[in-house]
């Protein structure tokens, strides 16, 4: 048995060559059957010159197969005499290409071809330029490096190309972004390169660059089309994260927990998501995966990832009932480099474990102003409740919680305008409670140095307001503020420091009291429900912030207070609406358009609304504010349905109410803003009445 071997060397390209065997026989020769194949044509693409200083330069390709690659080089185009070959050897076939030239004179135009197994590319004729630079002292040493693999995630992507372009990222130094460098990946899947060694386009002098806060942007380049790029800081280049070649796809979220809209989590719940692809974890941070809890502040703490899972573990319990809002931003990147499409914003509350739903004053009088709004939360870090109060005609209050439900003015007068609505949350990330007030006479936020004492932060944003919720409409980590007014409802998106623009928004012309955030038609951002004198509003969210009126005209009485929450147990949020007459429960079908319950609850005007399970059994019932009327408990039989408690909490004109547990038994408990009275808190936990039953049957007739 004999073999032939043919060189390659001896054929031309994408020519058809036939081939057969012919042996010796005893009567001469014979031919067996004929085969026949083609050359295919190398192709050249990709070409690239990186690395450009004074005496070298590199030249970098990809071909359509594998293949030999050299450069023929010369400082005359009509005579290409010199020549260099693959940096990994003379002899070298791949599909991807990578030529230092060496030993070069500075200031010098060169010309040069790339050849790949007898195929050239002169650049249509008229050859590839580069000029050296000029030769400059020595550069700092500063290496970044990093690793790529193939599209499993885990084999080393060998032979690999790494484009490196550093920019400025932060306003200092050289400005625009430096030549290109590069690298190639060796056998265990790492690149490096010196960035001391970055050069501005000219090559005249050395990239002044940040070592912390400028930008280097990086593209893989792997066999035929097979890529991954990514940007990254200059404070996190090493090493700079994994990239993954072939992985063009978007992260897709697969799961939250809690669930999105649960009132049942545990206090002592993580926070996760999980999308369908591994995230990087130097991605993840407070900024891009930020929990608020809306009663604590944000949760700043350590982060995890497995693969496609990012999780918080709180390092303190929920309050019972609090509410959390969840950012997942376009910011946590995948192995490539790739974030989500868009951002995913979500909602839960903490479960509450107790409570009887009946109440018994106190005997606290807080204050002797004219109060609209309040919100409860800890501002001073001590793990209770305390409650920041709006006036009218006075200045704002701060009581502080002894953590028994007994509060003490803290002393502060915070502003002196007309204060009508107000909202607690953590608007420049530091981990406390900052307020957001809303005046007729122009917005204030007021910023806690986490002992709950606060500052003006010296904005006044628009004027004739009158309610605000907060939320982060944008979908990038922060809390945003959606203003009613009345006139044109306004949003203000927040920077991240707690710095607030107008968004440009003018939404809706009629006069607007309440406004509760919510993602009522399930689509990952937080939309609005508006209680107006008239016909109640809904406008949703495209998930940048900016809001479309979702032509739903809802009810036709002077409404003032509105809470979200998942009353009939279905998932998604509900609306419970306090109005100028009976009350109304507007039930949601999951698309966020709404529907009348049917039931009118109570006859009075109802100014605060608030939801939470004051009786333990994982329902959500609802405290009502009235005015010229005692305050109504409404107790839900988990369907959406609710029936009056038959309690009268107090005799004020209340205007406002928050629930939360101010005196850490578990169960919620209730403060109450009351105009032209004293504020009122109400302790949950008293025995339910008992009635005979003619007294019964009378009070359900």
């Amino acid at each position: 048995m004999s073999s032939t071997t043919c060189d390659p060397g001896t054929l031309s390209y994408n020519t058809h060559y036939y081939w057969k065997v012919v042996a010796n026989g005893l009567n001469g020769p014979i031919a067996g059957p004929a085969w026949d194949f083609w050359t295919s044509e190398v192709v050249i693409s990709e070409v690239r010159v990186t690395n450009v200083r004074d005496t070298t330069f590199t030249v970098s390709w990809v071909t359509n197969q594998s293949a030999t690659g050299e450069v023929h080089y010369g400082t005359d185009p009509a005579n290409l005499n010199q020549s260099a070959h693959d940096d990994r050897g003379a002899g070298t076939s791949d599909d991807t290409h990578y030529v230092t030239l060496l030993g070069l004179t500075s200031n010098t135009t060169y010309y040069f071809d790339v050849i790949s197994n007898g195929t050239t590319d002169d650049n249509g004729g008229v050859h590839y330029t580069v000029t050296t630079g000029p030769t400059l002292g020595l550069p700092a040493s500063d290496t970044i490096y990093g690793q790529v693999f193939k599209e499993d995630g885990t084999t080393p992507a060998e032979e690999t190309m790494v484009y490196i372009t550093l920019f400025d990222d932060d306003g200092s130094g050289s400005s625009g972004q430096a030549a290109e460098m590069s690298s190639l990946v060796d056998s265990n899947g790492y690149w490096s390169a010196s960035l001391g060694n970055a050069r501005p386009a000219d090559l005249g002098s050395y990239f002044d660059y940040s070592a912390s806060g400028d930008g280097v942007e990086l593209t893989a380049q792997g066999a035929g089309d097979s890529t991954a790029s990514q940007t990254v800081n200059t404070s996190n280049d090493r090493p700079a994260p994994d990239m993954v070649l072939g992985s063009t796809d978007s992260p897709e979220v697969i799961s939250f927990a809690p669930s999105p809209n649960a009132h049942t989590a545990a206090s002592t719940t993580t926070v996760s998501i999980t999308y369908n692809q591994s995230i990087n974890p130097a991605t993840v941070s407070p900024q891009t995966f930020a929990v608020h809890a809306m009663q604590t502040g944000q949760l700043l703490q350590t982060y995890s990832v497995n693969g496609g899972q990012i999780t918080l573990m709180p390092d303190q319990s929920l309050k019972s009932g609090e509410l959390v809002q969840v950012s997942a931003t376009t910011g946590a990147l995948n192995l490539s480099g790739q974030g989500p499409v868009s951002p995913t914003v979500w909602q839960f509350w903490a479960a509450v474990g107790s409570g009887t739903g009946f109440f018994s004053g106190s005997g606290q009088s807080l204050g002797s102003s004219d109060s609209w709004s309040m919100a409860l939360g800890d501002v001073d870090g001590d793990g209770d409740l305390d409650a920041f109060v709006t006036n009218l005609y006075q200045a704002n209050k701060v009581w502080l919680n002894d953590g028994t439900g007994t509060f003490s003015d803290s002393g502060q007068s915070l502003g002196s305008s007309q204060s009508l609505g107000s909202a607690l949350g953590d608007v420049d990330g530091d981990g406390d409670l900052d307020a957001f007030v809303a005046n007729f006479d122009g917005n204030k936020v007021w910023s806690n140095d986490g002992t709950g004492t606060f500052e003006d932060s010296s904005q006044s944003l628009g004027g004739g307001n009158r309610g605000v919720a907060l939320g982060d409409m944008d979908g990038d980590g922060d809390l945003d503020a959606f203003v009613t007014k009345w006139g044109a409802n306004e949003v203000w998106l927040n920077d991240g420091t707690g710095t607030f623009s107008d968004s440009g928004q003018s939404l809706g012309t009629a006069a607007s009291w309440g406004v509760a955030l919510g993602d009522v038609d399930g689509d990952g951002d937080l939309d609005a429900f508006i209680a107006n004198w008239g016909t109640n509003k809904v406008w949703l969210n495209n998930g940048t912030g900016y809001f479309s009126d979702s032509g739903q005209s809802l009810g036709s009485a002077a409404s003032f207070g509105v809470a979200l929450g998942d009353m009939d147990g279905d998932g998604d949020l509900d609306a419970f609406v306090g109005n100028g007459g009976a009350n109304k429960v507007w039930l949601n079908n999951g698309t966020g358009t709404f529907s009348d319950s049917g039931q009118s609850l109570g006859g009075i005007y109802s100014y605060g609304v608030a939801l939470g399970d004051v009786d333990g059994d994982g329902t959500l019932n609802a405290f009502v504010g009235n005015y010229d009327q005692a305050n109504k408990v409404w107790l839900n039989d988990g369907t959406g349905t609710f029936n009056d408690s038959r309690q009268s909490v107090g005799d004020s004109d209340s205007m406002a109410v928050a629930l939360g547990d101010v005196d850490g038994n578990g169960d919620l408990d209730a403060f109450v803003a009351n105009w032209q009275q004293a504020n009122r808190v109400w302790l949950n936990g008293a025995a339910p009445p008992t009635y005979d039953l003619d007294e019964d049957a009378l009070a359900h007739k």
